[in-house]
C-alpha cells in the first residue's frame, strides 16, 4: 500500500515538473548560482585591516614585535602617539583594532614574566572582531616562535605530541 502511495505522488510531482519547468530552474539551478556567489562573493578573510598601533615605551623588542603585524598582509598598520588619538580614530571607524604595549612590556618580556598586550577591537561586525582577534593573536604566536628559535629554544605550545 505504501509503495502504491510513494509511486502516485512521484507521478505526480513528476508531472507538475513537467508542467512548470520553472520548478526546475528552482531545484537545481538557483543552489547552483547561490553557491557561486557565496563561494566567490562572500570572503571571511579580511586584508589590509586599519590597526592603530601604540607603544609606551618604544624599544627594540616592541619594535620587532610591530614589524611582524607590519609585514603582513593581514594589517594596515599605523602609529598613534597614546591611546586617547587612537581611540578617537576606533570611533571614528578609521581603524577596526587597537594594538596597545604597555610601558613594562619590554621588562615583563625578559623577566619571564606573561608580556600581555592589549587588543581593543571595534566590536559592531561580532565576525570581523573574532577574525581580527584570531590574526593578531597568530602573529602574536609566530613571533614568540621566531624569538625562541633564535635564543635555541623550544617554544612550548598548548598541545605537545608524544612520541
Amino acid at each position: 500500500m505504501r509503495a502504491m502511495r510513494l509511486a502516485a505522488l512521484m507521478r505526480k510531482e513528476a508531472y507538475e515538473i513537467v508542467r512548470d519547468p520553472s520548478s526546475i530552474a528552482i531545484a537545481f539551478l538557483l543552489p547552483l548560482v547561490l553557491l557561486f556567489i557565496f563561494g566567490y562573493g562572500v570572503s571571511l578573510d579580511a586584508h589590509h585591516i586599519a590597526v592603530a598601533e601604540v607603544v609606551d615605551h618604544p624599544t627594540q623588542l616592541t619594535a620587532s614585535f610591530l614589524g611582524e603585524l607590519d609585514r603582513s598582509q593581514w594589517f594596515q598598520p599605523g602609529r598613534y602617539p597614546d591611546m586617547t588619538s587612537a581611540k578617537r580614530a576606533l570611533m571614528e571607524g578609521h581603524v577596526s583594532a587597537i594594538l596597545w604595549l604597555r610601558s613594562d612590556f619590554t621588562r615583563r618580556a625578559y623577566s619571564r614574566d606573561t608580556a600581555p598586550i592589549q587588543l581593543t577591537v571595534n566590536g559592531v561586525d561580532a565576525n570581523q572582531a573574532r577574525i581580527i582577534e584570531n590574526y593578531v593573536q597568530g602573529a602574536w604566536q609566530v613571533w614568540q616562535q621566531q624569538a625562541a628559535t633564535r635564543e635555541g629554544k623550544v617554544l612550548a605550545g598548548p598541545v605537545a605530541v608524544a612520541g
